[in-house]
């Protein structure tokens, strides 16, 4: 029952459904990748390579899916990794502070997803906790979350448009 209220609810903000062709999941009649008169719900592709990423589990691949919502809105990884809020804003020149950006913009969300997803992936994961030491070594452990963070959301936005599988020697060599 409440997997039916969580999709019920997902249709009707919009979530989930024929917006743009994107769902995270096929609801038959609502979403056009969907085959007529199945009864059952089936994974995108997108969110199936999600469940690949290390420290992403079945809720951050739907919150991640879900707010990204189509990638190839995002011309480079980059574009996807600012609105996710994993880069800084800051504008330097000549090594000197000049200003900063709008640290507000992007989608928190999907930022407060790619921290938790960092933080499993640093415990459970040996290749992405050598690379998060070796952060912790010149900075604070906060500011090495939110790197491993970073890494994790350009891993997702591969994973997304191509449509390969996470391959952690890659993304933390």
């Amino acid at each position: 029952p409440e997997t039916l209220l969580a999709l019920l609810w997902l249709l009707d903000h919009g979530l989930a459904g024929v917006d743009g062709g994107f769902c995270a999941i096929s609801i038959p009649g609502k979403c056009p990748k969907a085959p007529p008169g199945s009864g059952s719900l089936k994974l995108r592709p997108d969110y199936q390579g999600l469940l690949t990423v290390s420290g992403v589990g079945k809720v951050l691949a739907l919150t991640i899916a879900l707010e990204t919502g189509q990638v190839s809105r995002f011309a480079t990884v980059g574009d996807f990794s600012s609105y996710c809020r994993c880069v800084g804003s800051e504008h330097r020149s000549n090594g000197k502070k000049k200003g900063s950006g709008n640290v507000k913009n992007g989608n928190k969300y999907l930022a407060w997803a790619f921290v938790e997803a960092a933080n499993f992936a640093v415990r459970y994961e040996p290749v992405v906790k050598r690379f998060y030491q070796r952060k912790c070594a010149k900075t604070m452990p906060v500011v090495a979350i939110k790197a491993v963070a970073h890494k994790l959301a350009r891993a997702c936005y591969h994973v997304m448009r191509d449509r390969v599988p996470f391959d952690v020697q890659r993304a933390f060599a």
